[in-house]
């Protein structure tokens, strides 16, 4: 996958790394229903993004953020289906065992124009093995904030998520009439304020 590469001077001469990917699927969005429940959307296509994005953000090194950006035009369906939930919100993966820092920290770092980039490529290893309930229990953070969803966990749990959109990606690009597959994320959560992240495959008409 090639992402961008940013490198930002941060308070106290710290350098810290945001990845994003160069070709973003057109297919995925992220987003609420305003009562705690969050869902990523996507097809066959979008959850292969995804996976490998997933895949990326677990070996995350220190210091460094994936930004995955969205931009969704949704279709007169997917509205009536999801009539009042918040949608297009832009997809933030922390490795809390590498980066230690705050949501506040990160939207301010988002808002930076001054840094250096560069384009890399890597190559994502995308996991299709089942990982151990224990090792990602209580290793999950997800939380809403302004226009982004940061999701926080550790290796083990990206690639849990990884393999949870890998095998999403089984069911094509399209439509499926009156099944939506989806995979629940909650693992007891480790805070109050996040019940965790389903994925959800969606397809329009």
């Amino acid at each position: 996958m090639k992402l961008i590469r940013k490198k930002i001077t941060i308070h106290g001469g710290n350098e810290l790394f945001i990845l994003k990917p160069c070709d973003i699927s057109k297919s995925v969005t992220a987003g609420h229903d305003n009562k705690g429940f969050v869902l990523i959307w996507g097809n066959g296509s979008g959850y292969q993004f995804l996976a490998e994005c997933f895949s990326i953000a677990a070996s995350l090194q220190k210091n460094e953020i994936l930004y995955i950006p969205i931009r969704y035009c949704p279709s007169d369906d997917f509205k009536e289906t999801f009539n009042g939930f918040e949608y297009n919100y832009n997809i933030v993966c922390v490795n809390y065992c590498e980066t230690q820092i705050s949501l506040k920290d990160i939207e301010e770092i988002l808002k930076i124009k001054i840094y250096t980039e560069e384009t890399i490529i890597l190559m994502p290893d995308v996991n299709t093995e089942y990982i151990d309930r224990w090792k990602t229990n209580r290793r999950l953070t997800v939380k809403i904030h302004r226009t982004n969803m940061y999701i926080s966990t550790n290796r083990d749990g990206f690639h849990s998520l990884s393999r949870g959109a890998c095998n999403l990606t089984e069911y094509g690009d399209e439509f499926i009439n009156d099944y939506l597959p989806h995979m629940h994320y909650d693992w007891h959560e480790n805070t109050s304020t996040s019940v965790g992240i389903t994925l959800y495959y969606w397809h329009d008409k």
